[in-house]
């Protein structure tokens, strides 16, 4: 028998190529949710001894502008434009409110508060347009108001003139998607020849 020398081998040897590398699984990146502007509003006023509900000048430094009406602004915070859907509709209904009604008796003002109640917002995306309407009551008597205008691509809600109309609301707004969207306006109106009310209010989708 004869036995192997160095370098002889009776196993078979492998051919020579390309080493293929085990696949490396692919690295997954957490989806970032996109965040969403929302809408700051609120009285930047001091009314009857009680506290503003934010400083304008700070705010308007970091947040966009949308409107001033009296006693009252709202602002865009910062985060993704709302984009105005081509078609359907949406209906709000009010979820928070202030509002004062204004008397001028010469150079003398009062402002009495008011509580809003039955208030709607009906959003027509397809016309642009939009809707609204409450009832708001100081201690002894009660008024109901009524207003419409259009909505802009990215929200904004621009109220129609009252040209001479008593109760018709004069409003300014905006809707959001964030925090499962909602909107909000300022507004104004003039009751009669010495009184017209003043306010702010926060809307939330109908269910």
């Amino acid at each position: 028998m004869q036995v192997p020398g160095p370098g002889d081998s009776t196993d078979p040897v492998p051919p020579i190529g390309p080493v293929t590398p085990d696949p490396v699984p692919p690295v997954l990146t957490p989806e970032v949710p996109v965040k969403q502007a929302g809408i700051l509003w609120g009285r930047w006023v001091r009314v009857n001894g009680l506290p503003t509900d934010f400083n304008l000048t700070l705010e308007r430094a970091r947040q966009q502008l949308i409107a001033t009406n009296g006693n009252y602004a709202i602002l865009r915070t910062e985060g993704q434009e709302y984009v105005t859907p081509e078609r359907g509709g949406v209906g709000f209904t009010l979820a928070d409110s202030e509002a004062f009604v204004v008397t001028n008796y010469g150079t003398t003002r009062t402002e009495a508060a008011a509580a809003l109640s039955n208030g709607k917002l009906d959003v027509d995306f397809g016309s642009k347009s939009f809707t609204t309407s409450f009832d708001a009551a100081t201690r002894t008597e009660k008024f109901s108001f009524s207003g419409d205008g259009i909505v802009t691509t990215d929200g904004r809600l621009y109220g129609n003139s009252a040209a001479g109309r008593l109760n018709f609301v004069n409003a300014q707004g905006l809707l959001t998607d964030d925090k499962n969207s909602g909107a909000a306006y300022i507004f104004d109106s003039r009751i009669d020849d010495r009184r017209t009310i003043n306010g702010g209010t926060l809307w939330a989708p109908t269910k």
